[in-house]
């Protein structure tokens, strides 16, 4: 099995083998990148488990260039919400999904089009775009230029994407948690605040990091190392899964905690102890509602968005043997 899918359908895998699989909602395009016939790959087109009201109504800017680039597959996806008013301005949320080739246009993953659609009928801009983050080998320097590119394209064309520039936040999963750490150390005025949901906080000692990146580089991108040396600190908030499959990410994170508590680092954690990597996509639960709700309200906190307007959300069918 072609390496990346080992994060990006550990989860997967197990509940392939015992169950049918739901069926895709009305509003989801196809995926050229994943393979349908293939029972692990296709999971990685499952939505998430919960919904809002409006999700099937929403503004959807495809396949936009958001840094250069001859590679045709690194682009970005906006989401409106579709009653936005002519030159008004919403906060955006921008997602950072895991590491993985482009090959597999993870901007186009079942999971990352029903957030950025989540987002949008919650009364945000969701951005999903494709970065350059691999797995194993993670080219962390150019996956960071990336992210850095589509936060300076959403705040450059805000006017044009309908967004608030002074209002971002970033969502990061997974082996994309090193790419958060410029913004917990020094991060621009605009971003308002950072979530990590099962992200690696901490990569220096895995082995096949170590023999693909410098010490250097993994360094620079440590959350654990770098929380200390933070010079404009912005409110994060971490998802741990208590089940990860994965051990390394919740061994980072719990290094994380004692480190930003040691640091004072302005941060909450919230715990799924039921919940594995791929929990948002996997774990139909009262507990998955409740998390994403949590998540929800922070962003809606820190981006100045009234609780009163978020929909309800309710979970989805679970998925039947």
């Amino acid at each position: 099995m072609i390496q990346f899918l080992r994060i990006a359908v550990v989860t997967a895998a197990v509940s392939a083998s015992a169950s049918a699989q739901a069926p895709l909602p009305s509003w989801m395009r196809p995926n050229p990148g994943v393979n349908m016939q293939d029972a692990r790959e296709s999971q990685l087109m499952r939505p998430l488990v919960v919904s809002v009201p409006g999700m099937e109504r929403v503004r959807v800017r495809e396949n936009i260039a958001y840094t250069q680039t001859d590679d045709s597959l690194v682009r970005m996806d906006v989401y409106e919400p579709l009653d936005a008013r002519r030159g008004e301005r919403r906060p955006a949320v921008l997602y950072v999904h895991g590491g993985t080739g482009v090959q597999y246009r993870p901007k186009d993953w079942g999971g990352f089009q029903a957030r950025g659609r989540l987002a949008a009928a919650s009364g945000f801009v969701g951005i999903v775009f494709t970065h350059r983050v691999g797995f194993p080998d993670m080219r962390l320097k150019r996956g960071a230029q990336d992210v850095a590119a589509a936060i300076d394209f959403v705040h450059r064309n805000a006017a044009t994407l309908g967004v608030d520039p002074e209002r971002l936040c970033l969502v990061v999963y997974s082996a994309g948690g090193p790419l958060m750490t410029p913004y917990l150390v020094d991060a621009p005025r605009h971003i308002q605040c950072v979530v990590g949901v099962v992200p690696f906080m901490d990569m220096r000692e895995m082995e096949f990091h170590k023999q693909l990146e410098t010490t250097e580089t993994l360094n620079e991108f440590s959350p654990v190392l770098q929380v200390s040396a933070s010079r404009r600190p912005v409110p994060l908030l971490i998802v741990r899964a208590g089940k990860d499959e994965i051990p390394d990410v919740n061994k980072s994170i719990d290094q994380f905690v004692p480190a930003a508590l040691a640091a004072n680092y302005p941060f909450a954690i919230v715990n799924h102890p039921e919940g594995g990597h791929g929990f948002e996509t996997q774990h139909h639960s009262e507990r998955t509602k409740e998390v994403i709700a949590q998540t929800l309200a922070f962003l809606r906190y820190h981006l100045g968005l009234s609780s009163r307007s978020q929909p309800p959300l309710s979970l989805s069918a679970p998925v039947r043997e």
